[in-house]
């Protein structure tokens, strides 16, 4: 009984892998890790015999198959696999060390005589709260240190982050949490804009345009067409998604984020025209939009 007392404040987690340490130390130099070990090892490794008679241990499994063992990476599989991580003693103190100055903090804080009788600053802010702060600041410093060489020592695992936050949604309202989809969207987007830059230098995203009902003109042709069919409805005032990845020609550099009208001047520019028509890979893509007199508003080309 008192020792379930004294564990009430353990996590789950912390109960679970330290359930799972203490049954595989049992039995001790046959314990259950050192059996679970000892056959991990015939079904991954191997010994590989050369020529001249010098024998080898292997790996016979796996991606390295065939090549020397490393009896630490070798560790780290295995307990990866019975364990559930590569580090299962400095997680457990890690985790037990959350626990505990969890416990502690809750305690140091709903210790309501303290703050009743504890003065206020010139803000009017409890004392006592404040100095509880400061030693829940001091706390976090501590596990920070602990976290290293862990299996918590990765984004995931760490509060706040956007990570965290999609695998505890629970803890945070939904707002937060679409927030962090959003985000960990946009720099995979990004990742592969930049995959697509380095290994298609010659294709050229350009932007697309969308409608405003203040103006009509009528878009002519792609390149090959003689202006006679019309492609779609834009307008003099377009509403233009500058594509950060153009290629300026001019300095050979991306152009980066533009407003609707540096966008609109760039791409009126007649060099920067014609370096839109030779880029475009599909002419059937290119479109030069026009007003209604006859002028060329915009040139965009490439894949859209």
């Amino acid at each position: 009984m008192a020792s379930k007392l004294k564990d009430a404040h353990l996590s789950s987690d912390t109960l679970k892998l330290r359930s799972r340490l203490n049954e595989s130390s049992e039995g001790g130099a046959l314990s259950n890790e050192n059996v679970a070990y000892s056959k991990w090892l015939q079904t991954n490794t191997g010994v590989k015999l050369y020529p001249n008679g010098q024998r080898e241990t292997v790996w016979k499994t796996g991606p390295n198959k065939g090549k020397e063992f490393n009896p630490e990476e070798g560790k780290t599989s295995f307990n990866r696999e019975f364990y559930g991580t590569a580090t299962p003693k400095k997680d457990l103190k890690y985790l037990k060390a959350v626990d505990d100055s969890k416990l502690r903090i809750k305690t140091l804080r709903n210790d309501s005589i303290r703050t009743r009788f504890s003065g206020k600053d010139y803000l009017g802010k409890n004392i006592y709260q404040q100095e509880v702060d400061q030693k829940e600041s001091k706390a976090q410093e501590s596990l920070e240190k602990l976290r290293i060489g862990t299996k918590f020592d990765d984004p995931k695992y760490k509060a706040g982050t956007d990570e965290y936050i999609l695998a505890n949604p629970e803890e945070y309202p939904s707002y937060t949490v679409r927030q962090a989809q959003k985000n960990l969207s946009s720099n995979s987007s990004a990742d592969q804009y930049e995959e697509s830059a380095s290994t298609g230098s010659d294709q050229i995203n350009t932007s697309t345009a969308t409608k405003n009902t203040s103006q009509s003109a009528a878009p002519v042709s792609s390149a090959d067409n003689d202006g006679s069919s019309p492609v779609t409805n834009q307008t003099d005032q377009l509403r233009i998604r500058s594509d950060v990845h153009t290629i300026d020609p001019a300095t050979g550099e991306r152009l980066g984020v533009m407003t609707n009208r540096q966008r609109e001047a760039w791409e009126k520019d007649p060099k920067n025209q014609k370096y839109l028509q030779d880029s475009a890979k599909n002419k059937n893509n290119l479109r030069i939009y026009k007003d209604k007199k006859g002028n060329t508003t915009r040139t965009a080309g490439g894949d859209w």
